[in-house]
């Protein structure tokens, strides 16, 4: 039995497919749940206050660096993706000066190929 899931991608992305209730392929699963993985804070998920990278918190402590983040979303990915253990994920970790503060920008790249990036301010 395939794996399936609900379509999670936003409007405001270029790949967004209008009409899409859910999804059966695995590499676009497996996106979604990075994504909510980068995009959720430690204490949001009711019933597991470890879900989470809790990245936008992090940007605020002094000895954040590429490698740190890199060993966060790696072992979310261990605990929470299944798929990530058929597919080859890394992440590409690179930080900008802001205006307010640092910008950190990760590229998700998933057996070679760059799938989306994520800005977190």
């Amino acid at each position: 039995m395939p794996i399936r899931d609900l379509y999670m991608r936003d409007p405001s992305d270029p790949n967004y497919q209008s009409g899409m209730l859910e999804i059966s392929n695995e590499i676009e699963i497996l996106i979604a749940q990075v994504k909510m993985i980068i995009n959720t804070r430690k204490g949001e998920v009711l019933g597991d206050p470890n879900f989470g990278a809790n990245l936008e918190d992090l940007l605020f402590t002094f000895n954040l660096n590429q490698y740190s983040i890199n060993s966060i979303l790696t072992d979310q990915i261990k605990m929470y993706c299944p798929l990530g253990d058929k597919y080859a994920i890394s992440f590409q970790v690179n930080f900008a000066k802001g205006t307010v503060r640092d910008i950190c920008v990760i590229d998700v790249v998933i057996n070679g190929t760059p799938y989306f990036g994520v800005a977190v301010t």
